[in-house]
């Protein structure tokens, strides 16, 4: 937190992270370049959820994260675990 003002009692939140989503735009290219799709859930009635990481052939997947660890089923749809520094 930061207080730029220091004799108001008011505080700025500042992020430090971003959150790897997979529909992030720079995720999403990354994803798209190791052959995954980024598409939320399919259902009855249309997309459902947040967009997930699936693999392309045989469908499979629907991770919400673009990196995770020990997700070997979907490394070849670019799901990675290398952090951002």
């Amino acid at each position: 937190l930061q207080n730029p003002n220091r004799t108001k009692k008011t505080f700025t939140a500042v992020d430090l992270s971003d959150d790897h989503k997979p529909d992030r735009p720079d995720e999403a290219s990354r994803v798209a370049r190791a052959g995954g799709i980024v598409e939320p859930a399919r259902g009855l009635h249309g997309y459902a959820g947040p967009a997930r990481v699936w693999r392309r052939h045989p469908r499979a997947g629907g991770l919400a994260v673009s990196r995770a660890f020990g997700d070997a089923q979907l490394t070849v749809a670019g799901v990675i675990a290398d952090p951002e520094v």
